[in-house]
């Protein structure tokens, strides 16, 4: 099962997200990384399912981490990015969006947002009372879908 790897340098983010992913039930396991030089060692060995990235980090800027992740060859360089942040600079969105991002959410992020911001992206594995799930709408039918 991949990972979801989360960038984000203030622990009370941190702790928001980990309980969103606790909420949903994933069986993905949730990785984290406090900033962008410790999110590219991360990268150099392993390869998550999603990356969840604040814009604002020590040093360099989620931002410059996406560029960095969209310049390497496939598959991390198409690994699905979700940005969040707090600032009202439009410039960070504009470049979000030119680099691939699937969404870019400002914070305060309210909980049912980020839950079903989650839940939407069809990328995630969850555990439900009848066994998993898989949350990935690329595969339409059954036969299709890769073996639990």
């Amino acid at each position: 099962m991949l990972p979801v790897l989360l960038v984000e340098d203030e622990p009370l983010d941190v702790a928001f997200v980990r309980e969103i992913i606790e909420t949903l039930s994933l069986l993905n396991r949730l990785d984290v990384a406090t900033s962008a030089e410790a999110a590219r060692i991360y990268l150099a060995r392993m390869r998550p399912t999603l990356i969840i990235s604040d814009v604002h980090l020590p040093r360099e800027s989620g931002i410059d981490l996406l560029h960095w992740v969209r310049s390497q060859p496939p598959p991390l360089g198409n690994v699905p990015v979700v940005v969040l942040t707090s600032s009202t600079e439009r410039v960070h969105e504009f470049h979000a969006w030119a680099l691939r991002a699937l969404l870019f959410l400002n914070k305060p992020i309210e909980r049912d947002v980020l839950l079903d911001a989650l839940r939407g992206l069809g990328l995630l594995v969850t555990d439900t009372p009848r066994g998993r799930v898989l949350s990935m709408e690329r595969y339409a039918t059954p036969e299709a879908a890769p073996p639990l």
